[in-house]
């Protein structure tokens, strides 16, 4: 076989290896809380990241970036593949504020889940690159050690070049539509 995929080799073969990102581990259950902090309408750049590297952590990555599609009703993985999808909508949902979540409740699919809180939350505004940059300037030593102030900084930092990385995109995505 030349992909990674459990083609079985017949009918009573229908083991799911570790590597395969439709397997599913005893501790993988619905309730799981992936990440400490919540989802607030102030948090979504650490928030994403966080819940990115849960999620690969557990090569479930691929159902919220769309290389792991849905497949044919009829094809013997679909099954499996709603069972893991359903956990990692519940997965986000735990991770996100109650009131947050009733609105993102219904979805039907991980990958437009994620999406439809990234066109949310994620969307980089100048009032927050503003926010940043101010922190950034503002952020003294004081009487912190030199690895508390300098992990300050760097948190602050990272979060601006992710959220300057998106604006990149969005404007990229702008031009194309124009």
């Amino acid at each position: 076989m030349a992909n990674n995929e459990n083609v079985p080799q017949n009918a009573n073969d229908q083991t799911i290896r570790v590597d395969n990102p439709l397997y599913m581990h005893s501790s993988d259950h619905s309730s799981l809380v992936l990440v400490t902090d919540l989802l607030t309408e102030h948090n979504y750049t650490p928030w994403s990241r966080s819940m990115m590297i849960a999620l690969e952590a557990r090569d479930k990555l691929s159902f919220v970036n769309g290389e792991k599609p849905e497949p044919e009703v009829d094809h013997y993985t679909y099954k499996q593949w709603r069972k893991v999808n359903s956990t990692i909508i519940s997965w986000i949902l735990n991770a996100l504020t109650p009131e947050i979540g009733r609105g993102y409740v219904f979805a039907d699919n991980a990958c437009d889940l994620w999406r439809e809180i990234k066109e949310s939350f994620g969307k980089s505004n100048g009032p927050k690159v503003y926010e940043l940059r101010r922190k950034i300037y503002a952020t003294r030593q004081g009487n912190d050690s030199v690895i508390v102030y300098y992990n300050k900084l760097k948190r602050l930092w990272d979060e601006f070049r992710c959220i300057k990385h998106n604006l990149v995109r969005v404007e990229d995505d702008e031009e194309k539509v124009m």
